[in-house]
């Protein structure tokens, strides 16, 4: 995200502007329910020269098999957590804290993934053009800081199938069957041919970069394609998951 201001000039004189930038910290939060976690607090800055104003809402966070991600919101929602304040004034280079008060998420089986969505309003009164005699426009910024709920002893279990060669590209099913997610960032896949024990091939994150980075939620099924690596033997049938640092 956005650190700055960000000003961007386009030839048909069109002046884009992030002038009233802020940012949100932390952006990664776990309620560690077996330390009796109750909740959470978020630091808000305003960077820029502008007062502005920041809706603060909380989401359940849903990944489909394409890992498209859409946030979910419902009156449970409002039972479970109170955000404080849920709008936020702030003033030039001012900040002010968030406070997330969670009531009655722990007691689940498995890591629960939520959103806290931190989007800036346009404020009545502010004058839509510039004095320069170029057109602005203004552009809202948003943040989606990851919430996530853990139970005691969460930990992640990561299981590839349905191993498949589309021409030059493969495809495969990852299914995290723990309880916590898992952030894959730098990693190894031992692959296994038939019913040897030892592998027959070694790829790490350069050779399939479409799994770098992905994260992984508890219970959740994706699938990763990408190119076929060139020292991935064709006869492969077993994919295992080694995260480095894990």
């Amino acid at each position: 995200m956005l650190k700055q201001c960000l000003f961007v000039w386009l030839s048909v004189g069109l002046f884009y502007s992030y002038a009233y930038a802020f940012t949100v910290s932390p952006m990664n939060v776990i309620l560690d329910c077996g330390a009796n976690a109750t909740g959470a607090s978020f630091e808000l800055k305003n960077g820029g020269d502008e007062p502005l104003v920041v809706d603060v809402k909380v989401g359940r966070r849903v990944v489909d098999l394409q890992g498209k991600e859409k946030v979910d919101f419902d009156q449970e929602l409002k039972k479970s957590f109170t955000v404080f304040p849920p709008r936020v004034s702030l003033g030039p280079k001012d900040r002010k804290m968030v406070r997330l008060a969670a009531r009655a998420v722990c007691g689940q089986p498995k890591e629960l993934p939520y959103r806290v969505i931190f989007e800036q309003l346009p404020i009545k009164g502010t004058p839509s053009s510039s004095t320069r005699s170029e057109a602005k426009v203004n552009l809202m910024m948003k943040y989606l800081a990851a919430l996530y709920v853990t139970p005691p002893g969460a930990k992640p279990s990561i299981l590839i199938s349905e191993i498949q060669s589309k021409g030059d590209r493969i495809q495969f099913k990852v299914q995290n069957q723990g309880t916590a997610h898992q952030v894959v960032k730098k990693f190894r896949l031992l692959a296994f041919s038939g019913q040897g024990d030892a592998p027959i091939a070694e790829i790490s994150e350069r050779e399939l970069p479409e799994m770098a980075g992905q994260n992984f939620l508890a219970g959740n099924d994706r699938l990763i394609q990408g190119k076929w690596p060139i020292q991935l033997p064709k006869t492969v049938d077993k994919l295992v998951l080694k995260v480095d640092g894990a």
